[in-house]
């Protein structure tokens, strides 16, 4: 079935596109009554924000459900207790809860049932999802169209492999979007892109940074964030005991705040990053 993605950097709009696109589906090919669109993400925060967009849309007021994808493999697990039992699949936790709810979407029979109700599924923040839960994404793409969301950057859990992740989106048909929509201060943009390049931000029309607080760099320097390369750090960054990711925390909760607002931030160590806007 075809999967539609869009990929692009905080306040480039990949949401907005990502509602038009649903839309523009649900407006050429009605929904039968019977039918729904499943909308899905990883954390609460996201799916508040997903239900509202999707509230939005007039063509699927009453007609779409939005959940935490813990929460839809949670039901399918207990709708699915028989099977799950005969397959000895495990649920103990959330992963295995996800990893079990993805092998029986991989049953046919089970994966037709679900699509039956929901043919359109759209998934936001995407980037978030472990392999356990990209298996439940996967499984629903044979049979159901796929509308996702993502930016490999903004996943700020180390914790995640987000190789499975990043192979099975490069393998879809995606838009890559560069314009920012939130803000058009020069200086932030520019020191927005150094960051997702891998290079050190710097001062710029609008925006400059102010290291408070020295502190001796650890020993050893924390993982950075996911796609992003690992370089030395300058001068003033060693003496704040600054990290790039501590920096990237920052600039993406940056672009996120009205431009008239500073923002501080902790970084490694206790160090406090000020970006004045």
């Amino acid at each position: 079935m075809p999967v539609q993605g869009f990929e692009g950097p905080a306040g480039s709009g990949k949401t907005y596109r990502l509602m038009k696109a649903v839309e523009k589906r649900i407006s050429s090919i009605p929904l039968e009554l019977h039918q729904r669109v499943l909308a899905i993400t990883f954390m609460h925060g996201a799916r508040r924000r997903l239900d509202e967009r999707l509230s939005e849309l007039a063509p699927l007021r009453g007609r779409y459900i939005c959940q935490t994808i813990d929460s839809f493999a949670g039901h399918l697990v207990q709708r699915w207790h028989s099977l799950h039992k005969h397959l000895s699949l495990r649920s103990a936790d959330f992963d295995e809860t996800c990893d079990a709810c993805g092998c029986l979407l991989e049953q046919p029979f089970v994966c037709n049932w679900v699509t039956a109700t929901y043919p359109v599924i759209v998934v936001d923040e995407a980037q978030e999802l472990r392999p356990q839960r990209l298996r439940i994404v996967r499984a629903l793409g044979q049979h159901a169209e796929l509308f996702v969301a993502a930016d490999e950057f903004q996943c700020l859990d180390e914790a995640i492999d987000i190789g499975p992740f990043h192979e099975w989106f490069s393998s879809i048909q995606t838009t890559r979007l560069t314009q920012n929509h939130r803000t058009s201060q020069i200086g932030l943009l520019q020191a927005a892109a150094a960051l997702r390049d891998g290079l050190a931000p710097t001062n710029g029309t609008g925006f400059s940074i102010r290291y408070e607080y020295p502190n001796q760099m650890p020993s050893v320097m924390p993982s950075m964030a996911p796609g992003v390369q690992r370089r030395s750090l300058s001068p003033p960054e060693e003496q704040a005991g600054l990290t790039p990711l501590s920096i990237a925390y920052a600039m993406v909760s940056a672009v996120k705040v009205k431009p008239s607002r500073p923002l501080i931030s902790v970084g490694k160590c206790g160090v406090r990053l000020k970006l004045t806007l």
